[in-house]
């Protein structure tokens, strides 16, 4: 029997093989775009335009009160707990807002910082609720979910370094180191902050660095006894995304290629490209709703 809701944030992509989860058991709270100092309800589709042109694009963490909101509905529903998975903290107020919003709730909320974003946070959130569906109590789902997140990688390249020193996920240090020379970085998260990964010298090369580094974890995580899990994320870059998904699926991965939100496109800047592969407890599988 479920007795454990599941809260996450918009950052969060949920994947394909997630399915429909039974209404309130799983709450996604926004992550507000702010565009030239407003809430915008921009999709993804024009962002690359705002972004190159000159508007101000900024986030804003849900409050505490939105967070308490979506604890509320879940113990209204009959949840006995909340597990609330986010964004890493070191990018985010999201996680700060979730323990406030949790000091008052009226069943206990476990509030997580995943360390991830994209597709890697949804694949854990996917895990979260795969465990709340096989019946574990809120600490064993809470370990579910950190244990994917930590085994989950995601490395992207992006045409500048701009937008992620402009919004201060890097500082103006690394954008420089990252640019010197003229080569091209690959970048990813980990730690819960975005770090330079290796620095090459073309578009194709981080292409083919990416592919290389997905493979070589999928493998890792295939002998760990997990289901690997693998995707491509973008912003404004579709054709890019459906041929690097092509390399991997060469390599024996099946990817979703998934546009990324505005809330990380905001911060990663037009044409972003991404790879990332997580691992699923094949034990939790059939509990994924179809």
């Amino acid at each position: 029997m479920r007795t454990v809701a599941l809260v996450t944030d918009g950052t969060a992509t949920l994947p394909a093989l997630l399915g429909g989860v039974p209404e309130g058991w799983l709450t996604t709270v926004p992550v507000t775009l702010v565009v030239d100092g407003s809430p915008s309800e921009l999709d993804a589709d024009r962002l690359p335009e705002l972004l190159q042109g000159k508007h101000s694009v900024s986030t804003a963490a849900p409050s505490p009160r939105a967070l308490r909101t979506a604890y509320a509905a879940a113990a209204a529903l009959g949840a006995e707990a909340v597990v609330s998975v986010h964004l890493p903290e070191s990018l985010s107020s999201t996680v700060l807002a979730a323990r406030q919003g949790a000091e008052d709730a009226s069943v206990p909320v476990h509030v997580l910082d995943a360390g991830t974003v994209g597709l890697p946070l949804g694949w854990s959130v996917a895990a979260g609720v795969a465990a709340a569906a096989a019946g574990l109590d809120a600490e064993a789902v809470a370990r579910t979910v950190l244990r994917v997140a930590g085994e989950t990688r995601l490395a992207f390249v992006v045409p500048s370094l701009e937008h992620l020193r402009r919004g201060g996920r890097i500082t103006t240090g690394q954008a420089v180191a990252g640019t010197a020379l003229a080569v091209r970085p690959v970048l990813h998260v980990t730690g819960g902050r975005v770090e330079l990964l290796e620095r090459v010298r073309t578009t194709a090369r981080a292409r083919e660095r990416m592919v290389h580094r997905a493979l070589g974890h999928a493998a890792l995580l295939r002998g760990r006894g997990r289901e690997v899990v693998a995707g491509v994320q973008h912003l404004g870059a579709q054709s890019a995304a459906e041929e690097l998904a092509a390399e991997l699926r060469a390599g024996g991965l099946r990817p979703e290629v998934r546009e990324i939100g505005p809330v990380v496109g905001a911060h990663a800047g037009p044409g972003v490209l991404g790879v990332a592969v997580g691992g699923l407890p094949r034990e939790l599988l059939d509990q994924l709703p179809g």
